[in-house]
């Protein structure tokens, strides 16, 4: 008889080669209710372009964007929400619908006067089924 198990979900965070992701944003995903692993995708700037393919393949819902990435990264990104267009660059990418949307979390966190890495989280998990 065959086990099922609950597949946790992933978080990606996007970091080129010689970077760590942000424990930051890692330990305010800790907080969220839900199995949620945050885990380190190690890319460099020219493969950047199949980004939301891979996502797509391996069926990751959100990612963070190193700072090094989140220029290139937004060239790369056919939806993006307000905050990315103004901010020209996206430190975030989350599924909404069949589509995964570009945003600018720190844009975002200015705004509305919240803590970057807290609003991270809220914003990667906002979509999720957990």
């Amino acid at each position: 008889m065959a086990k099922n198990f609950k597949r946790p979900i992933i978080i990606a965070a996007i970091i080129a080669k010689q970077e760590k992701p942000s424990s930051a944003i890692a330990k305010a995903l800790r907080g969220v209710k839900g199995d949620i692993k945050y885990v380190p995708i190690r890319i460099s700037s020219k493969d950047l372009k199949n980004i939301v393919k891979c996502m797509k393949l391996v069926d990751i819902p959100a990612a963070t964007i190193s700072p090094t990435l989140r220029k290139k990264a937004f060239l790369h990104l056919d939806h993006r929400d307000e905050s990315s267009i103004k901010a020209k660059e996206s430190d975030l990418i989350i599924k909404k619908g069949q589509n995964y949307v570009a945003f600018n979390a720190k844009g975002v966190a200015k705004n509305k006067n919240r803590h970057y890495s807290e609003l991270c989280a809220i914003l990667l998990t906002s979509n999720l089924e957990l």
